[in-house]
């Protein structure tokens, strides 16, 4: 799955899953944001055009307004953080790596930073320091969204081929929230391949009961279904495959012996 930069959940102003931004308020100074850099900044109504732009789809207006942040103030370190994903997203990685490593600069206690640095090396294949960025997330005691980190250190360390360190960093994201979409899914997808088809059920069953419908989610339930041998499950979700997402590459896959 992929938002914005690579996976998972996309709410760019807040908790963008493999891009995490830093926009979301932060509990106090502690947290390395300032009390002016959270809002008292001339440069955060900017930040915040910046990032509605890039949810649009609008990279060349989100850029300059982030510009325009960066000249009203230029130590406000979300404004190199959205930077970072606006150059990631434009496959510009050296300019991603520099906001980036700024924006770890001038606020190094930021977990919304730190887990946006570490998303952006994880898509850069180093998986080493991208776990050293989402741990760095996740030592702040402030961090009100620790499952987001959780997931990604989850996904990341995946992709080196360890299951059994994902599935920790899954189970730890769930026990903080226990209806976490990403992270139910990934858990789903990564029992399912080691073939425990009863737990793969009961995660994608989690998954479609306290989150809206994916592809992902609906095909991997139709293929977990068919191997349980459960013919008119399978095909119910088949059938809210077609009827949500008619143009989806599953639907031909799955159709497929």
């Amino acid at each position: 799955m992929r938002h914005l930069s690579s996976l998972g959940v996309s709410v760019l102003a807040g908790a963008l899953l493999l891009s995490g931004c830093a926009l979301a308020p932060t509990a106090d100074d502690d947290t390395g944001v300032s009390a002016r850099a959270q809002g008292d900044s001339p440069a955060a109504d900017y930040v915040g055009m910046g990032v509605e732009y890039l949810k649009r789809g609008q990279p060349a207006v989100a850029l300059q307004r982030l510009k325009r942040a960066q000249e009203l103030d230029p130590s406000y370190a979300p404004t190199y953080n959205v930077l970072g994903l606006l150059y990631e997203q434009l496959g510009e990685n050296d300019q991603a790596r520099e906001n980036f490593t700024q924006a770890v600069r001038l606020a190094p206690k930021d977990p919304y930073i730190r887990n946006a640095y570490g998303s952006f090396l994880c898509n850069q294949k180093q998986y080493p320091a991208a776990d050293e960025e989402f741990q760095a997330a996740l030592k702040n005691p402030l961090y009100p969204t620790p499952w987001i980190a959780l997931t990604n250190a989850g996904i990341c360390v995946r992709r080196t081929g360890d299951s059994a360190k994902a599935e920790e960093y899954f189970r730890q994201a769930l026990s903080a929230s226990p209806q976490f979409g990403p992270a139910l899914y990934q858990m789903a997808e990564l029992v399912y391949a080691r073939g425990d088809l009863s737990s793969a059920k009961d995660y994608i069953a989690r998954f479609l009961q306290a989150n809206p419908p994916t592809v992902e989610a609906l095909a991997l339930g139709v293929r977990i279904e068919r191997g349980l041998g459960d013919k008119a499950q399978a095909k119910r979700y088949e059938r809210v495959l077609q009827e949500r997402f008619p143009d989806s590459p599953e639907i031909p896959k799955l159709k497929q012996p």
